[in-house]
């Protein structure tokens, strides 16, 4: 299943309004995420 664009926006928006969020983390999981979909 292919990212779009709009469901990492949804996503960072998640993660930012969570509480007691550690923000550096949650954009290092999601580009390792991403960098391991797009190695797919």
């Amino acid at each position: 299943m292919a990212m779009k664009a709009r469901d990492v926006t949804d996503t960072l928006e998640l993660a930012v309004e969570a509480p007691g969020c550690n923000h550096a983390t949650v954009a290092a999981e999601l580009a390792d995420y991403l960098d391991a979909k797009l190695k797919l």
